[in-house]
């Protein structure tokens, strides 16, 4: 699963109901990505023709629907949606933050399936040609520029940061307090949490595995 986002722009609150963009067209995204206009052509046919709804998802958690998408629709700015949010714990938390603004952003959750790989300005821009739409999600931080491991968009959700980081070999301690709040709060909470030259010393040690991982787990994802 892969992931890119848009601004919700919402044009409408109302009766749980809800309508914005869930990707944007020939935008270069973070990661390098740009997606293009018939991408979603299939994924788009398949939902009007009731055989694959993408789910409606809160930070890309699939233990966390939230709604269900009623429209679906490529124009010219990118895919145009229309949901309704179910009258749920989570769904009314965040059709509360929608209200307030406090929510403001939609990311897709998508299998790539054709792309093309390009050269722009010395970067390398990867041109999805086309996706498979699995799932739409509300986030809070969509596509966080400051993420730990900038080279893996798919780490978005605070649980998939912690698991891939403990299977890396980063202490558990730690790498719950990394997929919560990034590398320099994390590292700011454990140090003052633990004032003893003992828990210092396992900090410090702490530290200097996470480097050691997150590097090795670099090499691996550029290679």
């Amino acid at each position: 699963m892969e992931y890119t986002f848009a601004d919700l722009e919402i044009k409408e609150v109302k009766d749980r109901s809800f309508s914005g963009y869930g990707a944007v067209f020939n935008n270069i995204d973070r990661g390098g990505d740009r997606l293009l206009p018939d991408s979603l052509t299939e994924s788009i046919k398949s939902f009007m023709e009731g055989k694959r709804k993408p789910k409606m998802l809160w930070q890309h958690d699939p233990e966390q629907p939230i709604g269900i998408w009623k429209e679906m629709k490529a124009d010219e700015k990118g895919l145009a949606l229309r949901g309704e949010i179910l009258d749920i714990p989570k769904g009314n938390e965040v059709y509360t933050l929608m209200k307030a603004g406090a929510i403001d952003a939609l990311s897709i959750g998508y299998k790539t399936l054709d792309y093309e790989m390009k050269e722009e300005n010395g970067s390398r821009v990867r041109e999805l040609k086309k996706i498979e739409l699995w799932e739409v999600s509300a986030v809070t931080f969509p596509m966080n520029a400051e993420a730990l491991v900038t080279d893996v968009k798919q780490l978005q959700s605070p649980r998939e940061v912690e698991r891939l980081l403990r299977k890396a070999g980063v202490p558990g301690t730690f790498a719950k307090l990394l997929s919560l709040y990034g590398y320099e709060e994390a590292t700011n909470r454990l140090q003052e949490d633990h004032r003893d030259d003992d828990v210092e010393a396992e900090a410090q040690k702490a530290l200097s595995e996470l480097m050691r991982a997150v590097k090795g787990l670099k090499e691996t994802l550029n290679a």
